[in-house]
């Protein structure tokens, strides 16, 4: 029997075991909100072990993700139709034994989307579509989560401050969570007594990845848990799955004299945990193991390569470092096909041994990312690769913070503004004035702690020039919207062919404009989303909404040309 005033509450997870851990936080969250709500979590069910181990998940349904695929390719092909359709139906009507709340679906997925659609559910947060199929992005963080996936590199919010940000969280736990057993603390303390390491500092290498591209070399792998060994008497262990073993025997190829430990599968998820819960760090690429990390408090040091982006996946904890590669092409695109990943070759050996110093440096020292001091010298010797450490900032948002102070880029100008507009305008309440002293204050001493200046005045210039062309167009349209509201309220429907027409055109000034100028992308599409997304049948309705959209771009622009002036 439901408890009286129970809130019901679906999160629909389609992906891995890391984007289901960062999650955690959100589960978190909710019971935060609702303390009386009832949680269920879908995943695939290849992943549903993850989410036994977030404390937070009253209730598990496992989704049979290439099952129901198979079964609709067949009901599509006329295979069986009646035997397919009903088992995906009989799965819809389980999920939808309770009525929710509240559904939440983080996963940007086709499939994803026409299930969260099927979901009697009060309120949606997240992709879903229409009666028609057409795409339907529920809540403004949402669809900033969107629209950073097609300007990746204009993107400096994680994923799990987005989650967070989506049901209005100011707090934020500063971690991911991993629920952790006696048994599997127990198992894993038998396994380090048999192999004599119940005394000894070790850490944990990861030496596989999702995607053979992100990986870094296992043989580099080698010689760098050999060169940790010897200096710091570290003792690796190596991590991973059975398939994965192929990758330790690359590595063990540098690993002469040096005492280390294989457990790549032969851990389940929960003895995973337990193993990093004491260990000094984890050593890894980007994978879902580091996520882990973070929700039992151990630190990370992740190489970033091909199309990993830490600014949006890095593990969710304070002073964790990230090593990547200085290339143009970096990172990639998720759909980009490379046949010549030089990023691979381009972190040494040494670059890694570097991290790891970089990592007793705060361990010890006590130094973080504010502090001037914990910046090591620009020299040619670390020209190909950044060094990042993560920390929270002032608004309580995950960041990566340079640790060699370079000369400023307008890039690196125009990601931070972007980024300052972003976290001050998705928060905005209406009516509420932006105190543009004290963000134009934080922003210039933001530049002045993590670059050296440089003339990049012409550049910028030529940004906010652009920036008041779009917002000239955006001024006109907000006139015709407001002609056309006042047309509508008095019967006027003859001339609202003509500024239907005029307001066309000017949208598409706007997008072309936009979309030529790749620097201006996240402005155009996050107000075309806007607007994609406007739903319903009332035309006055629709105007008024109309027209507060273009009223936002004007206010994002001003946003950015306010705090690019000097």
């Amino acid at each position: 029997m439901t408890p009286k005033n129970q809130i019901n509450i679906l999160i629909i997870n389609l992906a891995r075991m890391g984007d289901i851990l960062q999650s955690s936080p959100l589960c978190w969250a909710l019971k935060q909100k609702y303390p009386n709500c009832h949680l269920t979590y879908l995943a695939v069910s290849s992943f549903t072990a993850t989410v036994e181990n977030i404390e937070f998940v009253d209730e598990i349904i496992s989704f049979d993700f290439l099952d129901n695929i198979k079964r609709s390719i067949r009901a599509l092909k006329g295979q069986n139709i009646l035997e397919n359709l009903n088992a995906i139906n009989n799965f819809i009507k389980r999920v939808n034994n309770k009525n929710y709340d509240l559904a939440f679906n983080i996963t940007h997925t086709n499939e994803s989307k026409a299930l969260t659609f099927m979901i009697n559910s009060k309120e949606t947060i997240g992709i879903t579509m229409d009666p028609y199929g057409f795409r339907i992005i529920k809540n403004d963080w949402i669809n900033y989560f969107y629209n950073s996936g097609m300007n990746r590199n204009i993107n400096r919010i994680n994923m799990v401050d987005i989650y967070l940000k989506t049901i209005s969280m100011k707090e934020t736990p500063k971690k991911l969570f991993f629920k952790l057993n006696s048994a599997a603390r127990t198992k894993i303390k038998q396994i380090l007594q048999a192999n004599n390491l119940a005394n000894r500092k070790y850490i944990c290498v990861q030496l596989g990845a999702s995607q053979q591209i992100k990986q870094f070399p296992p043989e580099k792998f080698g010689t760098v848990a050999k060169l940790i060994y010897q200096k710091y008497s570290l003792v690796p262990v190596f991590v991973g799955t059975k398939k994965e073993e192929i990758f330790y025997l690359a590595a063990k190829e540098n690993l002469a004299n040096t005492p280390h430990l294989n457990l790549m599968g032969q851990t389940s998820i929960s003895e995973l945990g337990a193993l990093l819960e004491n260990a000094e760090f984890l050593l890894t690429n980007d994978t879902g193991t580091m996520h882990i990390s973070s929700g039992v408090n151990t630190r990370v040091i992740v190489i970033n390569l091909a199309t990993a982006y830490a600014h949006e996946t890095v593990a969710y904890l304070k002073n964790n470092l990230v090593i990547e590669p200085i290339l143009d092409c970096f990172p990639c695109t998720q759909l980009a096909e490379c046949n010549n990943p030089v990023c691979k070759e381009q972190i040494e050996a040494s670059h890694i041994i570097k991290a790891v110093e970089l990592f007793y440096d705060l361990t010890k020292k006590g130094k973080y990312y504010q502090d001037d001091s914990f910046q090591i010298k620009d020299n040619q010797k670390f020209a190909k690769v950044r060094y990042l450490v993560s920390g929270f900032d002032s608004y309580n948002f995950l960041r990566l913070f340079p640790v060699i102070k370079r000369k400023l880029k307008f890039e690196d100008l125009l990601n931070l503004a972007f980024h300052y507009l972003w976290i001050n305008d998705l928060e905005q309440k209406e009516n509420k004035e932006i105190d543009y002293q004290k963000i134009k204050e934080l922003f210039q001493t933001e530049l002045k702690t993590n670059y050296h200046s440089q003339d990049i005045n012409q550049e910028t210039a030529n940004f906010i020039n652009k920036l008041e062309k779009i917002r000239i167009l955006s001024l006109e349209s907000l006139a015709i919207c407001k002609q056309m509201i006042q047309n509508f309220k008095n019967d006027n429907l003859s001339i609202l062919t003509s500024l239907v027409t005029n307001l066309y055109e000017n949208d598409k000034k706007i997008t072309d404009f936009g979309f030529i100028n790749k620097e201006l992308r996240p402005l155009i599409f996050q107000f075309q989303f806007g607007k994609e997304n406007l739903e319903g049948n009332d035309t006055l309705k629709l105007l008024q909404a109309t027209s507060s959209l273009y009223a936002r771009l004007n206010t994002r622009l001003i946003f950015l040309t306010t705090i690019l002036e000097k």
